[in-house]
Parts: C-alpha cells; sequence; structure tokens
C-alpha cells in the first residue's frame, strides 16, 4: 500500500518515503471507513499527502532547474538553512514547522535568488 506514483522518481528515496506516508495516513483511515464512519479522503489523505509530495516536487525541480543547486553550492552557507533544507530531503517533507516545506516554491525561489546574486561577486 502506498501512492509512489505520485512522483516523479517512485524507486528513489522521494518516491518510497511518499509510498510509506500515503500507506500511514491511509491505514488511519481505512479502519473508520470499516467501521462506517464517514472518511473524507480528500481532506484527511490528499491534501496532507500533498504537502509532503509538493515540498519533494520543489527541490527536485529546483534541482533541474539549478535554482536548488544556486543554494547548494553558495559560498557562503548558513548552517540553519542547510539543516532546515538536508531534513526535508531526508524525509522530513510534512514538518510544516520548516518554513522551507510550507509555501517551498516561493521560498527556494526567494533563496534561490539571494545565493545566486552571493555567487556572482
Amino acid at each position: 500500500m502506498g501512492n509512489a506514483t505520485e512522483f516523479l522518481d517512485p524507486v528513489f528515496s522521494s518516491g518510497v518515503t511518499i509510498a510509506l506516508h500515503s500507506a500511514r495516513l491511509a491505514s488511519r483511515l481505512i479502519p473508520r471507513q470499516l467501521k462506517g464512519e464517514a472518511v473524507d479522503w480528500q481532506e484527511e489523505f490528499a491534501k496532507p499527502l500533498m504537502i509532503g509530495v509538493n515540498a519533494f516536487r520543489t527541490y527536485v525541480n529546483g534541482w533541474y532547474d539549478t535554482s536548488f543547486q544556486d543554494v547548494i553550492y553558495a559560498r557562503n552557507p548558513q548552517p540553519e538553512i542547510r539543516q532546515m533544507l538536508s531534513s526535508i530531503l531526508a524525509g522530513y517533507a510534512w514538518d510544516e514547522k520548516n518554513p522551507f516545506v510550507a509555501k517551498s516554491d516561493a521560498r527556494l525561489k526567494a533563496l534561490a535568488e539571494l545565493c545566486g546574486t552571493a555567487t556572482q561577486d
């Protein structure tokens, strides 16, 4: 069980992580549904799942469009930022306390612009 097909690399770490997380979410809902309770699969499964899927997608796409590479290879990296980004890549893509999970597209873009400017000095 699990939704590895949601992502572009279903057999690599992010795809496996998504599959496991989706199975975890579903495993909490299936017993309720089997008991006849109402389950809102969109709100209780799809929406929470997409938080991490979107975060992973941001950084994978950012690697290919080089915006994430600008951040990774910045001359003066900030340890706190590196830690937050590393935690996402390590599978904590659903940790909404991490500002680089929430609004990942906008935050990576802004960070890449800052880092790109710093590397042009």
